[in-house]
């Protein structure tokens, strides 16, 4: 087991972690329905994924979330979410958030009040406590979206400042905080204001605690923010038996492959088969006849886009480097399956 890392319950679970050569792995402690105490896994299926040297792990006991840090990548913060529902955990996934580089900066501690996860952060121009909220279906006060931004602040937030310069048309905005990545400012939602939503500004330059924009953003509302970006990556599809075995007696030809969305503005697919050029297809929520000039628009749907390679040759990820929404429900594919003749 690992010592320095601290167990965390949540229901009827308790989870710890242990060590296993220059990796970790998650085991989660319980009584099942025979009364019979038992441990699983739940690393199992990503045995290269956690790092090594984890020393603290938090819980949201009402979201059956838990946080952890590992002093080998201490920009990184490692996130396993899980769900059951009669007695059987119908999901089990695990997320990586990076803040930043190591050399700027380092996550210190992490804990949870209800939904809101607590972080203790050491950047390159003084440490910072951050919240960020976990909660399912979270979206911005008055709108029906999130905007995804890090170190998020607004126009009217604590530090935040602005002058205009009419010469040069710029507005200058100091936030409270060194820019470290590249920033973003993008318009909000206001009731009774005339700023249109969604609109990215122009950033001309930044340096220091300034960014300075083109235009005039007196009176305006907007969020300023980084950039990140949202990155899933396909694991290998395979058919599968009654017993969910998968089947590997031959080769499966994988044609087209089709992902389920909702309350989505936009996204990226990169599929790369192996020893070819990769080829990228793009999800805007601007869909033709649904879509409402100057606003966000946000659809449900199915994403569908061709593949045409081997399953076991192929890469496939999932991209979202803007401040919009994508919601992810499931995947699907067509094929070919060539079963392998008796030799």
């Amino acid at each position: 087991n690992n010592r320095l890392t601290k167990p965390v319950s949540i229901g009827k679970s308790v989870f710890f972690m242990f060590d296993k050569g220059t990796f970790s792995g998650m085991r989660e402690y319980f009584i099942n329905q025979n009364e019979v105490k038992d441990s699983d896994d739940v690393s199992g299926n990503i045995p290269k994924y956690l790092p090594a040297n984890f020393y603290k792990l938090a819980a949201a006991t009402n979201e059956s979330i838990i946080c952890g840090l590992s002093s080998s990548e201490v920009n990184s913060m490692y996130i396993y979410q899980f769900y059951y529902a009669n007695n059987q955990k119908l999901q089990s996934a695990w997320h990586k958030f990076t803040f930043g580089t190591a050399s700027n900066t380092k996550i210190l501690n992490v804990d949870f009040i209800d939904t809101d996860l607590f972080m203790i952060v050491q950047r390159s121009d003084g440490l910072y406590i951050m919240k960020m909220d976990l909660s399912p279906a979270a979206v911005d006060a008055g709108a029906s979206y999130m905007t995804h931004l890090d170190s998020k602040l607004s126009e009217s937030s604590t530090g935040v400042s602005q002058s205009y310069d009419s010469t040069n048309n710029r507005t200058t905005i100091t936030i409270p905080y060194t820019v470290d990545n590249t920033m973003q400012v993008v318009t909000r939602f206001v009731s009774g204001n005339a700023t249109i939503a969604g609109q990215v500004q122009n950033i001309h330059s930044q340096s220091g605690t300034s960014i300075v924009v083109n235009g005039d953003l007196t009176g305006k509302k907007y969020f300023i923010g980084e950039q990140f970006t949202f990155e899933y990556e396909f694991s290998k599809q395979f058919l599968r038996r009654e017993n969910n075995v998968a089947i590997t007696e031959g080769r499966t030809q994988i044609r087209n492959f089709a992902v389920n969305f909702n309350d989505t503005g936009f996204f990226t697919v990169e599929v790369t088969p192996e020893n070819r050029d990769t080829s990228t297809y793009t999800f805007t929520g601007n869909v033709v006849g649904n879509a409402e000039i100057g606003s966000v628009n946000l659809n449900d749907g199915t994403f569908r886009f061709a593949v045409a390679s081997q399953n076991e040759k192929l890469k496939m990820v999932i991209k979202n480097d803007t401040f919009l929404p994508s919601l992810f429900t499931s995947a699907e594919w067509e094929g070919i399956f060539y079963k392998r003749a008796a030799g």
